[in-house]
Parts: structure tokens; sequence; C-alpha cells
């Protein structure tokens, strides 16, 4: 899936960047006793829109596991536990709160989304969601899936395999 990662990782761009669980920089760690690679996508999903938001490149999706881990949230073979993302906002200097999908993308908001199986993974996976296109479909940073995140979604479809979502803006 490396072949297809574009976009950017650089947080001063003032885009959310695109940053894999995969990526040979801590990929193969050990995270919720398995790879990073494997269960790593909370972590990196905030690490995306940590860097984003503030343009600060200081939490790599490692450091992110690593708060995770020291803070409780990581679960033995099933990733991080989704308290992590309200607990940790205000200590990264953003806020946590619901929202609309499209009122939250359209003020500046960066979601990121949990979704259960469907078209995003077979048990359950976090990724961000950081606007919407000019079609009204959602755009994607898949932390798992280069493929995933190189093309547009139907809110509907997102949506209906969506078991939460976390709006984040700078505090």
């Amino acid at each position: 899936p490396a072949e297809s990662a574009l976009g950017t990782d650089d947080p001063a761009s003032g885009e959310v960047p695109r940053l894999y669980q995969w990526d040979s920089r801590w990929g193969s760690t050990v995270y919720s006793s398995t790879a990073f690679a494997l269960t790593g996508c909370c972590p990196t999903s905030l690490s995306m829109v940590y860097q984003g938001l503030t343009g600060k490149g200081d939490l790599s999706p490692y450091d992110m596991g690593k708060r995770a881990s020291e803070g409780g949230y990581e679960t033995t073979f099933d990733g991080t536990d989704a308290t992590f993302l309200v607990n940790e906002a205000a200590s990264l200097g953003l806020s946590c709160e619901a929202d609309s999908v499209r009122s939250a993308l359209e003020g500046g908001a960066v979601l990121i989304c949990n979704v259960g199986p469907g078209d995003f993974t077979d048990n359950g996976h976090f990724f961000v969601i950081t606007g919407i296109d000019d079609e009204g479909n959602l755009v994607v940073n898949d932390p798992y899936s280069a493929e995933r995140s190189n093309r547009a979604w139907d809110v509907d479809t997102v949506l209906g395999q969506t078991i939460g979502l976390w709006v984040y803006r700078l505090a």
C-alpha cells in the first residue's frame, strides 16, 4: 500500500497529514499485544488530527500510542479504548465535542470516525474525516489504507458503518 500513499506528512503544510499505522517508523513496534501496523489506527488518527490542527509535528502515531498505553487506554489485541480520543483532547490543546458531520467540517473541524464491519474493516477501525469534496462526499485519511484515502466516500455509506464520531477544533 505504500506505493499509493499520496499526500503530505508535513504538519506545517496547513493540511491534515496522511499518516499510516504501517509506516516503517512505527509499524513494527508492539502495540495492543501485536504490531502497531495492525492495531494502531486510533493513535494514528489522533496524531493526524493533532498535527493538522496545531501545525506541530512533535507527536507521531507512535508517540500517541505511548500516550494511550501510559494512560491505560491500550487494550489487549483490540487497539485503543475510544475514551482516549475525548480524554486526551484538552492535553493536546484541542477541544472534542459532538456536532453534525456537515456543519463540523464546514466550520473547519476535523473528525475521527470509528466504524464497525463494512467497507473499512471486518472488526473495528478508526480514521480521520478531513472534509467534504465538491460533490458532497467525505474526504478521509485512513491510517491503514492509501487506497481508501485516495477516494471520496458517500456520507450515508460511512455513517451507516459508524460507531462513533469525535469532532476536533483547536481549543
